[in-house]
């Protein structure tokens, strides 16, 4: 049986943090206008926040997929199809945000998802933070426990 690890749609996160990079883009562009004097002091933090970190968040953002896991493989679903990954192939399973954003990391990279993977636990994280905790805590035991039980297997 497959547990929903991920959010279901990452779509709403998604439009959500680019509406806020947009608003952060305008509020820059009406702060050049109301400060036409000044204006090339006033855009200094603008242009260096949106030259950092909007790339970063970018890269995150359109790479979110939804995840199911059992106990032992992650079914990752793309728009069209859904890829199935040992957990043996997984070598970092971490939280990668404060916002709840998790990154697998594979040991060799798969030909549709590339080396890494990264995934909303939910939309609404900091709010149920306990009950998505213990469940990716009980998810990286399940990978570890697998993991190693393939090594006793190989040696």
């Amino acid at each position: 049986m497959k547990n929903l690890v991920s959010t279901k749609y990452p779509i709403i996160y998604k439009g959500w943090i680019f509406s806020w990079i947009a608003a952060f883009f305008s509020l820059t562009l009406l702060t050049i206008f109301w400060e036409r004097e000044n204006w090339w002091t006033a855009i200094w933090l603008p242009l260096i926040v949106c030259g950092t970190l909007v790339p970063r968040i970018t890269r995150v953002i359109r790479n979110l997929k939804t995840i199911r896991a059992d106990h032992q493989y992650l079914y990752i679903s793309d728009r069209k199809s859904e890829i199935k990954i040992s957990f043996n192939e997984i070598s970092v399973f971490e939280l990668k945000t404060i916002g709840g954003i998790y990154k697998i990391v594979l040991r060799t990279p798969h030909p549709q998802l590339g080396k890494r993977i990264y995934f909303m636990a939910s939309i609404l994280y900091p709010f149920n933070g306990k009950t998505i905790d213990k469940k990716m805590r009980m998810l990286r035991d399940n990978i570890r426990h697998i993991q190693h039980n393939m090594q006793i297997e190989e040696s």
